[in-house]
């Protein structure tokens, strides 16, 4: 068998086994999460129309609760291994093959208000997200991510701590304020 069919076959057969059980990290409870290092390029706009080209790296981890037949409610962050920059609540809705889906979310708080749009695809094993974005704090700043690419995976933190193979990379999702997700599973879960 080539490599390529095999780590396709690889993929597929790990990505039945971890969107069969859900996921588990920190208290946070998903049907799955998709981990991302992504590159998100920009500008930065901040008063006095004081213009900045911005290139940031990180991490785009998605929390997904199935919601329908091929419909998810989503909880995604954006960091890097220091910090929580940014945070959304959205859909991502797939194809019925589940290698393709578009992403939209958003969040709007006192001190910021975020927002991502685009779309994820899967081919030979890895995912990719092609996005937009941004970030304002509705005072003085704007940062408009005209393009956040990135290759990803499910995440495999809970398979490699039971194996003791656990990597060097910080906690997803830590920062997230319990309260906070259980009212949003309340909201999005079925009736």
């Amino acid at each position: 068998m080539k490599r390529g069919k095999m780590a396709v076959l690889i993929g597929v057969v790990l990505g039945l086994v971890l969107f069969s059980f859900p996921v588990r990290g920190q208290d946070l409870e998903c049907d799955y999460v998709l981990s991302f290092a992504v590159s998100a390029k920009g500008i930065d706009v901040e008063d006095g129309y004081d213009l900045w080209g911005v290139l940031d790296h990180g991490y785009l981890d998605i929390c997904g609760l199935f919601n329908g037949a091929t419909t998810d409610a989503i909880y995604a962050e954006f960091s890097d291994d220091f910090d929580v920059y940014w945070d959304i609540y959205g859909t991502v809705i797939w194809n019925p093959a589940g290698t393709r889906a578009y992403i939209q979310g958003s969040d709007i708080k006192e001190e910021m208000s975020s927002y991502l749009d685009g779309t994820i695809r899967w081919s030979r094993g890895l995912y990719r997200i092609s996005a937009a974005g941004g970030v304002n704090d509705g005072y003085s700043f704007i940062l408009r991510y005209n393009s956040i690419l990135g290759y990803g995976s499910l995440d495999l933190s809970e398979v490699l701590k039971a194996s003791e193979l656990e990597g060097s990379r910080t906690p997803r999702f830590q920062k997230l304020d319990q309260a906070k997700l259980k009212k949003w599973k309340e909201r999005v879960s079925p009736k």
